[in-house]
């Protein structure tokens, strides 16, 4: 699909798509374009992928939570400032096994798809050139204090880079959830009841329930089903696709 193409999916989607019921096939023009750019071809199993990918950034996540702590002072000892190196190591490690999760999809023809795909993808390689920098970095550290020469290094200079790499990060994580609210469209099956609206999911009962079981895990099926402010990106992505699933207005492919 080229990029004309997702172009009119992006005003498709956001601007008029609600996930609250049926959706009127006598309504705008753009409606019509669903069923002709969201075929119901494989979307179980892209959808699985994407949540098994999404899993591998929670990874990610967990692991900068727990080094967000450390400061400058904490980097005087190389010991801590190895254990970051291996950290962007293993999240590169990451981020390719998420992004290759998602290749095999890339031949569907279906937009939606290939959208999610191109925003999680470039998302992930944004992700990686920011770790590499920081590796770079830690790695001259570390060298420095090997050699005796940490005083090269300043506390401001640290700070300034870790906002810096923060602030792309927080930039490329969006477009991980704009891939996410994607997502949750392409569940919409594309076939209509007697009357022309689009009503059901294309998935079956028990693909519903095995989504909803990938995504418990996460962060307990308890977990708020709604995308709201203040979620992070992975909170948010979450949500959009529970928000859907548990949304029994529509119904399952073989309801």
């Amino acid at each position: 699909m080229n990029s004309r193409f997702y172009i009119v999916f992006l005003s498709i989607f956001f601007l008029c798509i609600s996930t609250s019921g049926a959706i009127a096939a006598d309504a705008p023009y753009d409606y019509k374009n669903f069923k002709k750019y969201n075929p119901d071809v494989n979307k179980y199993e892209f959808v699985k992928n994407y949540i098994i990918a999404l899993s591998y950034l929670k990874t990610i996540v967990e692991r900068e939570e727990k080094a967000v702590s450390m400061g400058f002072n904490e980097l005087h000892d190389p010991i801590h400032v190895k254990i970051l190196i291996g950290n962007n190591a293993k999240d590169n490690l990451n981020l390719r096994i998420a992004r290759n999760l998602l290749k095999n999809f890339k031949n569907q023809e279906n937009g939606l798809i290939l959208k999610a795909i191109d925003l999680f993808t470039q998302a992930c390689n944004v992700k990686t050139v920011i770790n590499n920098e920081e590796k770079k970095y830690l790695t001259n550290l570390y060298n420095a204090q090997t050699e005796g020469q940490m005083d090269t290094f300043g506390a401001a200079e640290f700070n300034k880079n870790q906002e810096d790499w923060s602030n792309r990060r927080k930039e490329a994580s969006k477009e991980i959830l704009e891939a996410s609210l994607l997502v949750q469209k392409v569940l919409i099956s594309a076939e209509t009841n007697s009357y022309g609206d689009f009503e059901k999911l294309a998935v079956t009962e028990n693909e519903r329930d095995n989504l909803l079981d990938r995504l418990n895990e996460f962060y307990g099926d308890g977990y708020d089903d709604e995308v709201r402010d203040g979620q992070t990106f992975l909170e948010g992505s979450v949500s959009a696709i529970r928000e859907i699933l548990k949304d029994y207005n529509w119904q399952s492919y073989d309801g």
